[in-house]
């Protein structure tokens, strides 16, 4: 891969992360809408260095998650958010199911790893809730910690799941089709 290929793939990501940090400052409904899962996706499918893969995208998230902590929230949780790492683990499995989904780029494929990176973010970040003690939101209580507890979990996840999971299907396609237009008009691109 050479350097135009690296710089354009990254210049894709780091313009959805300053669109993520804007909408999260809008205060607009939008900002549920998180482009995270489609950049994780992007860059596992489109790196050939895989540390690339997951350095490049994780540090941006990882920047961009501190100026929406440290600005748009004025510290108000903090440095980062608690948990931060176990989302960070989850992001680096959606880039991996990236690197494995997209032998082809086209809308099945968008399709399935959108829905299998949204039940990767669902389940295993609700369960760490759910075993944190997480709160059921109807009774202000903290979740019982048999299976209907986890259940409830889940029940109460699942707004945000759908939230993911559009937001990752819609950013993806935005990032695979512009790269894939890209890609088809631009010489160097061929030629590399």
């Amino acid at each position: 891969m050479n350097r135009k290929k690296i710089g354009f793939i990254a210049l894709l990501i780091l313009a959805v992360i300053v669109f993520r940090v804007f909408l999260a400052g809008d205060g607009n409904s939008f900002r549920s809408y998180t482009p995270v899962g489609a950049i994780c996706l992007f860059a596992g499918a489109y790196f050939n260095r895989k540390w690339w893969a997951y350095v490049l995208p994780l540090a941006m998230l990882f920047v961009s998650d501190l100026v929406i902590n440290g600005y748009i929230y004025e510290g108000k949780y903090g440095l980062i958010y608690d948990g931060w790492y176990y989302t960070y683990a989850v992001m680096a499995g959606i880039i991996l199911i990236g690197s494995f989904l997209f032998q082809k780029v086209n809308v099945k494929n968008i399709l399935v790893s959108s829905v299998a990176s949204t039940l990767l973010f669902w389940l295993v970040l609700d369960f760490i809730v759910w075993a944190g003690g997480g709160m059921n939101i109807i009774t202000g209580m903290p979740l019982s910690r048999d299976f209907t507890g986890l259940i409830q979990c889940y029940a109460q996840g699942l707004p945000f799941a759908k939230n993911f999971f559009l937001g990752t299907a819609v950013y993806s396609t935005f990032l695979f089709g512009v790269y894939e237009f890209s890609k088809s008009k631009i010489i160097s691109f061929q030629t590399a």
